[in-house]
């Protein structure tokens, strides 16, 4: 696992950055928080599924628990932009995220999919 670059922004937000992010089930926050943006790199071959949780990590098993929020990205799509309102979205418990080539979430992603998130 590795971080490439995390810390804080003007205005109180933050930036987590993981490179190669996969099945494993990854902190963004391990308290509530508000995600404002969100961009993903896929460069893998295959469709990879961005799955992220309101809860902490320990909490959720990748193809069992149901996603908050799941985004599709087209296999070797490059960069995206993923929309969200101005206001961010609330997450009550915490912020963790993982990517699979299943939308259950079943089979792992491999090397090739980062990810960037702004959040407060």
């Amino acid at each position: 696992m590795s971080i490439l670059n995390s810390g804080a922004l003007s205005g109180g937000a933050r930036l987590f950055s993981k490179e190669n992010l996969d099945e494993t089930v990854v902190a963004v926050k391990t308290s509530q928080g508000r995600v404002y943006s969100i961009q993903v790199v896929n460069t893998q071959g295959a469709v990879t599924f961005i799955q992220i949780f309101d809860a902490a990590t320990g909490s959720v098993t990748l193809g069992t628990t149901t996603p908050d929020m799941q985004m599709t990205l087209a296999a070797t799509s490059g960069y995206i932009n993923v929309p969200l309102p101005p206001q961010g979205v609330q997450f009550d418990t915490a912020i963790s995220i993982a990517a699979s080539t299943a939308a259950s979430g079943g089979s792992g992603s491999d090397d090739g999919v980062d990810v960037y998130i702004q959040y407060a």
